[in-house]
């Protein structure tokens, strides 16, 4: 029988503090501000978080981003600071 080898699922790691952030926005309807690591996109400066989930690699954030006026996905782990802001005036409803 020939060798047999895997190759190891690549998993990121969100800092708790920021899961934390995160799930507390989420809870009590608040915005938050996060330093976002992207190329593409603009620095996400503040965002109305409405879920967040484990996509079996990383932790994601589905959130409104004020600053394009949109529905994002975003990786937590590409979150380089993240905190509180005000509270969020997102409706839920517009998010498909």
């Amino acid at each position: 029988m020939p060798p047999v080898a895997a190759v190891r699922t690549p998993a990121s790691v969100t800092p708790v503090g920021t899961l934390a952030c995160l799930l507390r926005a989420i809870r009590t309807g608040q915005t938050v501000i996060a330093n976002y690591q992207s190329i593409s996109r603009q620095p996400l400066d503040n965002a109305g978080t409405l879920r967040h989930s484990f996509g079996g690699l990383g932790w994601h954030a589905s959130a409104y981003y004020f600053g394009r006026e949109d529905f994002r996905d975003l990786f937590s782990a590409r979150m380089l600071s993240v905190e509180l802001g005000e509270p969020s005036s997102v409706d839920l409803t517009l998010d498909t």
